[in-house]
């Protein structure tokens, strides 16, 4: 899960899909869970293979550059002077690098696939930070929304009414 709210670069849809879009989800599954896992890319099922680095920093946006196996984004100066034009703007942009962080529970699984996804990540040069919580402060993380990206997980051995993941209704504490 992504809370936008806790890091500015993740409100760009762009970085957000390479982030999705690097992770082989086949070879986590074979990695982490000895091939016993179902690779899925989303709930709902969907199942795209992961990009190649090179491809997806490509595909970004102008407003992100990739230096020395560092990815940065440009963000514009507040500027209170309104009467520069468009190219002074710009100049006057600032570089970012892309920093975040993977909170996750302290589980075998679940800290072999942070790194996992922590190494996807640094593949398109974004530095990751994980940090690992007890399952007893799942809740208060989930609640304070205290995370940049969450990595939580359960064995799903039936099909489940996944309406809890989609229902505006169910979006504050203390559902998730």
């Amino acid at each position: 899960f992504i809370n936008q709210n806790n890091n500015e670069a993740l409100r760009n849809a762009d970085l957000r899909q390479a982030m999705s879009d690097i992770i082989d989800r086949g070879s986590l599954s074979n990695q982490v869970l000895g091939s016993f896992g179902i690779p899925e890319k989303n709930i709902l099922g969907e199942n795209t293979p992961a990009l190649q680095a090179s491809e997806i920093i490509k595909n970004l946006p102008s407003s992100f550059s990739f230096e020395n196996g560092v990815l940065y984004m440009s963000t514009k100066k507040k500027s209170s002077d309104t009467k520069k034009d468009s190219k002074d703007e710009e100049s006057n942009g600032e570089k970012q690098a892309i920093k975040v962080s993977l909170t996750t529970i302290e589980n075998p699984e679940l800290l072999e696939t942070a790194n996992f996804i922590s190494a996807s990540w640094k593949k398109i040069g974004i530095q990751t930070d994980i940090k690992i919580i007890g399952r007893s402060d799942l809740n208060t993380v989930v609640k304070d929304r205290d995370f940049e990206n969450l990595l939580f997980g359960f064995s799903i051995k039936t099909a489940k009414d996944y309406y809890s993941f989609f229902s505006s209704k169910e979006r504050t504490y203390p559902k998730l």
